[in-house]
This record gives structure tokens, C-alpha cells and sequence, in this order.
């Protein structure tokens, strides 16, 4: 895809539309000097600019049967009908008490119909430009803002999306709601609010989006959604690849937690019986992946059996701190984590049963019999190993590597007898030991390494980063120059692991999830 060219109009563009014959676009919105302009598709010259508006455009749209007639609605309560070329204002209608959200013509051009947050929706002439009435069933009316309208195919029907929840299709003619739904897919009213509407013309599907990103899908032989896709809505805090099951756990900034299918790519969004107190930032899971730890951001873990809504709070929390990673055992029920002030700790039977301090602890994981626990500490500069007592739990620092660099970003992943780890975006392998150096200088990421996972037999590593991209290191079992396979991301990657030796799923900071096969043998 390339760029033909590039609009700037004021301070944010609210809506945009073609014309019927696809050469001109009109773009409306708020601007220091202007509120809407017209322009020809191939070049941003102007051929008008929209006069006699004085506040925010909030919709715009073109007849697409007659091109020279548009209707725009502003922040002043006003509608307005323009006709050209050039275009000209002929006549203006304030029937909203509050904003006209949204204003579209009907496929056929014979009419447009206009939205607002008053939850009023009204039908104007679209060859005239006059009012015509409103839409008006008091046992099944909208009790919300409206923030989303589209016409069906035939120009008979009108869809409407509001901020009650509800979706509901009217008759065009009698002014009669035909059908209504009741959107309920999150933990509260606030995150349901419908916001867009679209009625596809050959399928005759309807599709309404949540303030939450959720989208739900109609058609009017149905009583409830068809299909529903949920996504994030805000940058993901947290990632869990439970392989065992072939799921995905994902949080986002607003305390979401989603359930991803590795094998169809569907999300859930798990809906807790009590949400969360504040935002997850860091998942563990036991090693049969029947229960995952979720640790938030006011220093409480909070445990959760897969495939259930229900939230246990343990009794443990680090306050005044936050975590910094959450691991578990791979043989023994022991729960490690670690804090932004340095603190180690193993929770055993929902009790801390040792601690150790360090300093700047940010990451931690052990090795395969739970002999073992491996952390980045010193404002990350070194990977130190801490021996576990196979009775007490009791954590025995033991040796710690050489500084390679100046910094070490924090990340580090044990598989059998290699430890590796990163510093200053380079992966370097140790021995278990820490002693010797199995790999150093793979040094191609170009901004801060985000994972770092071994492949589940131990012969690749990949690692992600915020300069969007993702490394498959191939031929890692005899540690020579390896061969890099890169897939690049248009956002910053948070997450990446192996679901199979040769598939791997990425989760990119703009929530979305990826999951990719690499063609060439590994």
C-alpha cells in the first residue's frame, strides 16, 4: 500500500465519505480555520470548503445517487443540506435538543436520516433536504444516546446503535421498531455502550461495535447475535501461553482478561463473578495449566481455575510495590515472584515460605526439577542463581554471571541445561552454571526486547521487541551463528512464544494477537 497524498485539517477529523462516483471525498471535523472541506481523491486540493458552520462537524455523508447533494451535522444542534456544484448551504434544520451524532443517506438518495444524543431519530427528504418526521415507538424506543445509524439495502429499514446497550432496527415508513437486542458481553453497562452501526448490503448482516472494541453481529431472523468477536480496546499489561491447552491469556489497561483459542483464533472475554481491583500486569500458570495467578498492579495475586469465572484472592500481597514477573514451578507447587524493590519470594499453600532480597530483581524462572531459580537483579546487569531446599523452600544465593554489558533488560528462560537471557538487546546462552557462555552478540533487535522463549524441544529461541519485530533463532542446539527468520509488526511486540515447534503467536501492544507458521524448517 502507498501513500497517494495527505490531508491536514485542524485538530481532528470525525467523519469522511465518498462520493457516488468515487473522485471526490468530503472530510469533516474540527478545525482551527474550517470545519469540512471537499476534495478530489487524487490530489488535496480544495474544490469547497464547507461555509456557514461555526462549531465541530460530527457526521457528514454524500448522496450517492445525486453527487451534488450533502448533509452535514454539527455541535450547534444544526443540520444542514448542501447542494452544488459548487456547493452551497440551501437549507438548515435544528430538530435535535442535543448533539446529531451521526447522519446518513439511504442507499436509494430518497432520504437521510440523522441521530442524536437526544435519542431521537429523524427522516429527511434527501432530494429536498426538508424535514419529514420523526421515528417515534414509545413501548420500544431507545432510553440513550444514539451513536450509530446505517439504512439496509432496500432503504426500507434503519438500524440504530446506542449507549442504552440496544440495538434495534425501525421501519423506515411507519416509524416502528421491527427488532431489538440487547448487547450484553462485559462485566458492566459502561463497556456494552453500542457506538457504531453497519448493515451489510449482500449478506444482510448487521454489525454494531461496543465502547469496549466487542463487535456483535445481527440478522433480523434472529433473536440474539449470530457471531460476536471481542479484541482489546487498550494497550495489552500482561501475556500466558498455557501450550498444554492451546490457550492464550491476554490483560489490557482496563483490567480485561481475554481467553484465546491457539487453534481457531477466537477470543473470550472472562467475566469475574468480582472484577479484578486494579489491572493484571503479570500471569503465571501451574504446570498442568489448570490454574493461572494473575498478579496486579496493588501488589494482590489473585487465582483463577481455567474455564471458570470465579477470582480467589490469596492471601498475599507486597504493598507499597509492584510485581515484576510471576513464575511457577515446573515440578513443585511453588509460586515465585518478584518486586519492584528487590524482593524474591516463594508462596507455598497460599503462604510466602521464603524471601530474598536483591537488588532491582525484574525477572525470574526455574529450572525443569525446581532445584533451581534463575533472576535478573543489579539494575539488571548479571543473572544470579539461587538454589531452592528441596524442604524448606528456603532460597541460597549461589553464583552469579559476568557483567557482558552495562545493562540487562531483565529477561531470562531456562530450558535443561541453557539459561539464556538478554543484555542491552543482545540474547546471550549460559550453561546452567553461569559460568561458561554457550552463545553471545546475537544482536539484531534495534529497541527493547519485550520475551524470550525457548521453543518446547529446545532448539530455537524467539524473542520479540518494541521495534516490531519478532526473531525466530534458528539452531540453537550446537550455539553456532544462527540463522534469523524476522517477521515484522506495524506496532511495538509485547509477547511472543511457541505453540508448536514451528508456530508461534504474537500479541503486538495495539491488542492485536498473531499467530504464525514459519515455511521453513526449524
Amino acid at each position: 500500500m502507498v501513500i497517494k497524498t495527505t490531508l491536514q485539517m485542524g485538530r481532528c477529523i470525525n467523519d469522511i465519505r465518498w462520493s457516488g462516483d468515487s473522485k471526490r471525498i468530503i472530510v469533516v471535523g474540527d478545525g482551527s480555520t474550517e470545519y469540512g472541506r471537499i476534495f478530489n481523491y487524487d490530489a488535496t486540493n480544495s474544490v469547497y470548503k464547507l461555509e456557514g458552520i461555526t462549531k465541530c462537524i460530527l457526521s457528514c455523508d454524500w448522496n450517492t445517487k445525486k453527487n451534488n447533494r450533502i448533509v452535514v451535522a454539527d455541535e450547534d444542534k444544526t443540520v444542514s443540506f448542501y447542494k452544488g456544484i459548487p456547493f452551497s448551504k440551501q437549507l438548515y434544520t435544528m430538530k435535535h435538543t442535543r448533539y446529531p451524532n451521526v447522519v446518513r443517506f439511504s442507499p436509494d438518495g430518497a432520504s437521510y436520516v440523522t441521530v442524536g444524543s437526544d435519542s431521537r431519530v429523524n427522516l429527511y427528504n434527501g432530494d429536498s433536504g426538508e424535514f419529514v418526521r420523526e421515528l417515534i415507538d414509545d413501548d420500544n424506543k431507545h432510553t440513550g444516546s444514539i451513536f450509530g445509524c446505517a439504512w439496509s439495502a432496500t432503504s426500507t429499514q434503519i438500524v440504530t446503535s446506542s449507549a442504552d446497550t440496544s440495538v434495534k432496527v425501525w421501519d423506515a415508513e411507519t416509524g416502528k421498531v421491527q427488532k431489538s437486542w440487547a448487547v450484553c458481553n462485559r462485566t458492566g453497562v459502561h463497556d456494552d455502550q453500542q457506538i457504531g452501526a453497519f448493515w451489510t448490503p449482500k449478506t444482510q448482516k448487521i454489525a454494531s461495535i461496543s465502547l469496549s472494541g466487542t463487535l456483535s453481529f445481527f440478522t433480523t431472523a434472529k433473536d440474539n447475535a449470530v457471531a460476536t468477536v471481542y479484541g482489546h480496546s487498550s494497550s495489552v499489561r500482561a501475556c500466558l501461553l498455557c501450550r498444554k491447552r492451546n490457550l492464550l491469556f491476554t490483560t489490557d489497561a482496563d483490567g480485561h482478561l481475554f481467553q484465546w483459542d491457539c487453534e481457531t483464533g477466537e477470543a473470550k472475554i472472562v467475566v469475574f463473578e468480582k472484577p479484578l481491583p486494579t489491572a493484571c500486569n503479570v500471569m503465571a500458570c501451574n504446570p498442568d495449566q489448570s490454574t493461572v495467578y494473575l498478579g496486579c498492579l496493588d501488589g494482590t495475586i489473585h487465582r483463577l481455575q481455567v474455564g471458570t469465572i470465579k477470582l480467589e484472592q490469596l492471601p498475599v500481597s507486597v504493598s507499597g510495590t509492584t510485581f515484576t514477573s510471576l513464575s511457577h514451578g515446573n515440578s513443585k507447587p511453588l509460586l515465585v515472584y518478584t518486586t519492584t524493590k528487590g524482593t524474591v519470594g516463594i508462596v507455598v499453600d497460599d503462604a510466602v515460605v521464603a524471601t530474598a532480597q536483591v537488588k532491582e530483581v525484574t525477572w525470574s524462572c526455574c529450572n525443569a526439577d525446581d532445584s533451581a531459580l534463575y533472576i535478573t537483579s543489579g539494575s539488571g546487569t548479571t543473572v544470579i542463581q539461587f538454589t531452592i531446599d528441596a524442604a524448606s523452600y528456603a532460597l541460597h544465593r549461589c553464583v552469579e554471571s559476568e557483567k557482558l554489558y552495562c545493562k540487562h533488560t531483565g529477561l531470562v528462560t531456562v530450558h535443561q541445561s541453557s539459561v539464556a537471557s538478554i543484555e542491552h538487546n543482545d540474547v546471550v546462552v549460559h550453561d546452567s552454571t553461569l559460568k561458561n557462555v554457550k552463545a553471545f552478540g546475537w544482536s539484531y533487535h534495534t529497541s527493547r526486547i519485550t520475551s524470550l522463549h525457548w521453543s518446547p524441544q529446545g532448539k530455537s529461541l524467539l524473542t520479540s521487541s518494541l521495534d516490531k519485530q519478532i526473531i525466530l533463532w534458528v539452531d540453537c542446539v550446537n550455539f553456532k551463528p544462527v540463522n534469523r527468520i524476522c517477521v515484522a509488526f506495524t506496532s511495538e511486540v509485547v509477547f511472543a512464544d511457541f505453540i508448536t515447534e514451528d508456530t508461534v503467536v504474537a500479541v503486538g501492544s495495539d491488542g492485536f494477537v498473531k499467530k504464525i507458521r514459519f515455511l521453513q524448517p526449524v
